[in-house]
């Protein structure tokens, strides 16, 4: 994980109003009719995954972070809520199988294309559904040796603080 740009860590500590944050979690598995690349964000908008210009639906969904279980690996947490029982169906399908199914969890910003921040691809794991919910353990088979963005938080490199 590289360090944050100037501009994540604008919208991180100044909040600003033109300039908001977008998640976008996309599924990729072989047996996909297609690629599901999903936001949080209330529109659906334009985005680069993986240098393929793609658009993100809105399709809410929740990644819990991770706890350290008994293996020693960290697993995020990802709930899939309205997904529809095709959706749901596909999915369960998916995880039954003998190969992995992928997620990359990209950020972005409201006035750009680009991710603001370095993809991060998990492998889901246990994948259930139940309903219209389906719910998934995702690892990164290295996050432990994965360094963590450090910064000093400063006045001059978060303006933000100004507001304290």
């Amino acid at each position: 994980m590289s360090e944050p740009s100037a501009r994540q860590k604008r919208i991180w500590t100044t909040a600003p109003v033109d300039d908001i944050p977008r998640e976008v979690l996309s599924l990729v598995h072989p047996h996909f009719q297609r690629t599901h690349h999903l936001t949080t964000h209330r529109e659906a908008f334009w985005c680069e995954v993986r240098g393929e210009r793609v658009q993100a639906v809105p399709h809410g969904f929740e990644v819990k972070l991770p706890a350290l279980d008994d293996s020693g690996r960290y697993e995020l947490q990802i709930a899939l809520f309205n997904s529809g029982p095709g959706f749901a169906r596909e999915l369960a399908a998916a995880g039954a199988s003998a190969q992995p199914v992928f997620a990359d969890y990209n950020v972005y910003g409201s006035t750009g294309e680009a991710p603001i921040r370095p993809a991060l691809r998990f492998e889901l794991t246990a994948i259930g559904a139940q309903g219209l919910s389906v719910t998934a353990s995702a690892t990164l088979g290295d996050l432990v040796n994965v360094p963590f963005p450090v910064d000093y938080y400063r006045r001059g490199l978060f303006p933000g603080l100004d507001r304290i």
